[in-house]
């Protein structure tokens, strides 16, 4: 899992970033 350094912590960073663009167009959408 922890094989290479840079493909685990590029993962988790676009989740991230996935997730929370979705909040926002969740919020949006409420609003």
């Amino acid at each position: 899992m922890l094989n290479s350094s840079n493909e685990p912590i590029h993962h988790h960073f676009v989740i991230q970033y996935l997730s929370i663009y979705a909040l926002i167009l969740i919020i949006v959408g409420t609003l």
